[in-house]
Parts: structure tokens; sequence; C-alpha cells
């Protein structure tokens, strides 16, 4: 496998990541690292990672892995994006409340969410002539380089749209859901 086709899929890959990036920070309360250094760092390791356990899983759960990436992804993200919907909804009725913090927990499991994918992706590298190590680390930078550019655009956008960033953020969060699970069908 070339450099061209890493690239190509490792930012295919890496575009539900970006977008749970961008949401997160959407009116998020947090410092930098929490903001910009933990979920583009956090997203990059859970891809990497679900590429190489994918890859050792091989062809033997590949059915299992195809019919519930779209389930599971599609559960986690709604729960993620209706509780930051949940949220902004709850502070607009108490204005004097602070927006929400980002957490440790909630990128870990944004992370698992995004990286189901990822899985998939190493379950068909088995069946390549494709060196692991290499692409896992590949995927893992061009995931956490992309997500940092999510974050930064997040912020940005969060800072024009006000209190309604946060609602968009959510309503993001349950499409990306949705898309994947309707791609995985």
């Amino acid at each position: 496998m070339g450099f061209l086709d890493m690239l190509l899929i490792s930012i295919g890959d890496s575009m539900d990541a970006f977008a749970v990036s961008a949401a997160n920070s959407i009116g998020k309360k947090g410092g930098i690292a929490k903001t910009f250094v933990l979920p583009p760092v956090i997203f990059g390791l859970f891809q990497g990672a679900m590429v190489t356990i994918g890859f050792f899983l091989g062809s033997f759960f590949t059915g299992i892995i195809g019919t519930y990436t779209g389930v599971a992804a599609l559960v986690i993200l709604c729960i993620l994006g209706g509780k930051m919907i949940f949220d902004a909804v709850r502070s607009k009725d108490n204005p004097d409340e602070s927006p929400p913090k980002i957490t440790i927990p909630s990128l870990l499991v944004s992370g698992l969410a995004t990286s189901i994918d990822a899985l998939a992706i190493g379950v068909s590298m088995s069946f390549l002539s494709v060196n692991i190590v290499i692409f896992a680390l590949f995927n893992c930078i061009v995931t956490l380089l992309i997500c940092a550019i999510g974050c930064l655009l997040g912020r940005g956008i969060g800072k024009l749209l006000g209190s309604k960033a946060e609602i968009i953020g959510g309503l993001i969060l349950i499409g990306i859901g949705i898309k994947i699970f309707v791609e995985s069908l």
C-alpha cells in the first residue's frame, strides 16, 4: 500500500472524528488541554488502536463488526448529541450557569464511537499485504492533525453562534450517528 492510499484511507477514516472534535469544542468550556490537545490525541490513539485490533481480529469477526458498527455508532453519538442539546436548553433556562465542560469520559466515549469504523478498516487490512504498525501510526497522526483543525474550527464557530452553537453541535453528532448507521446498511 502506497503513501497516497494510506493518506486517503486515513483522511476518510478521520472525518467522523473531525466532525465530533468540531462539535465538542462548540460552546464548551475548558482549558487549552481539554479543548485543543486531548480530543485530537484521544481520537488519534483510538483510530490507531482500533485499526490494529481489527487487523488482528481478521476475517473471523468481519460479519459481526460489519453488522453492529452502524448501530453502535448511532446509539453512542445520539446519546452524546442528545446530552449536548439537553445541556444547551437547560443552560438557556439558567443563564447564570456556565457552559458545560469537556470531560475526559465524554472524550473517551466519543473516541470509541468514532473509531468503530477503523476496526472494520483494520479487518480489511488483514487481507492485504499491509504493515499494520506503519498504517496504524500513520492513521493516528492524520487523525490527530485533522481533529486539531476540527477543534479550532469548532471553537471559532462557537464564538460566532453563541448559545445556539451547542445545539448545533448536538445535532451534528446525531447526524453523524445517523450517517454512519445508514452507510452501514
